[in-house]
């Protein structure tokens, strides 16, 4: 919903203009992992590869990592005013920093090195 809001309401300065560009790749790059991740749980539905939690574990810090990265080009494609004056836009801003402040970070990471090794 953040990078739709920045569509519509972004500058038309080249800096902004940058920042929606760089929205528009965190977009493309979210639905790629998500796209990836379905294809691998069709291909293997009962993880007899015991891939699932590797899986699992890589797409939530990759969507963390993109989602921290529209949290903050945000405001840079738009400036404040939509996280001032529209409530649904700090709304929305507000449930994602909440939703990948849900990530375990490191331990996450520590984790899918042994859950990659036993995948192997």
């Amino acid at each position: 919903g953040l990078i739709d809001v920045a569509r519509a309401r972004g500058r038309a300065d080249p800096h902004a203009r940058a920042q929606l560009g760089a929205l528009h790749a965190a977009a493309w790059g979210l639905s790629a992992i998500l796209e990836q991740a379905g294809r691998e749980i069709d291909r293997d539905p009962d993880d007899d590869a015991n891939a699932a939690h590797a899986r699992a574990l890589a797409a939530r810090h990759l969507v963390e990592r993109l989602c921290t990265d529209v949290l903050d080009r945000f405001g840079r494609a738009t400036g404040p005013a939509p996280l001032a004056f529209d409530a649904e836009v700090a709304r929305r801003h507000a449930e994602l920093a909440l939703y990948i402040r849900q990530c375990h970070g490191e331990r996450d990471l520590e984790s899918l090195v042994d859950a990659a090794e036993e995948a192997r």
